[in-house]
């Protein structure tokens, strides 16, 4: 190789390490909530509107939701009122930033949660069997992230598909999001005060990084 190729070679490669340098340090956003529970058909409307325009406004990559989003649990008209916080999110949809949400224990009528989260609302579906569209894993330029159901499998959620998800993860940065928290003093909040299964869940969790 000539002394002039090999300046060309070098050149291009501090280029590409110039840019994966750059690309890495660039910040992204992405913004948590939950609980939009409300006397509006079941949900807080003017709350979840205000939060909506926030959300587009802070130019976010995505909304992650944690649970409650209507008070409808197995009510006949939960799809009702799911397609009620719907509307009210739709400027974050319409602006094209993404949108996921877990079941909360208000939010458990599965055929409705199936029948509004579809289409173009559809939610992953790498979930394990009979778990699409509820629990999921999404993967976010340096980040990985973990919605788990906390009502189809146990309140710890599905310890091998969480097992095997955090395995195959190579991304620095990893979150879990669910509905019912795992430490409290409430005596029947936290994970319906199945400690043994939120050991196990939390042990897996640090084993996975």
């Amino acid at each position: 190789m000539s002394k002039k190729s090999s300046q060309k070679s070098v050149s291009i490669l501090l280029l590409i390490l110039t840019s994966a340098v750059a690309s890495a340090q660039q910040p992204w956003r992405f913004v948590v909530t939950g609980d939009s529970r409300g006397y509006d058909n079941g949900v807080s409307t003017t709350i979840r509107s205000e939060l909506a325009r926030e959300v587009v406004n802070t130019d976010a990559d995505f909304l992650l939701f944690c649970g409650d989003l209507i008070s409808g649990g197995y009510r006949a008209d939960a799809q009702s009122q799911l397609n009620t916080w719907l509307d009210t999110m739709q400027p974050v949809y319409d602006a094209g930033i993404g949108v996921y949400p877990g079941r909360g224990n208000h939010d458990t009528n599965i055929a409705a949660w199936n029948n509004v989260f579809s289409g173009a609302y559809d939610l992953p579906s790498n979930g394990p069997a009979g778990q699409d569209g509820i629990t999921y894993s999404v993967t976010h330029k340096n980040a990985f992230f973990m919605a788990i159901d906390q009502y189809t499998s146990g309140t710890s959620g599905d310890a091998a598909w969480i097992r095997d998800q955090l395995a195959a993860n190579s991304n620095p940065h990893v979150f879990v999001f669910a509905h019912m928290p795992p430490f409290g003093t409430n005596p029947w909040g936290p994970f319906l005060g199945n400690g043994i299964a939120r050991d196990t869940l939390w042990r897996d969790l640090e084993d996975g990084g």
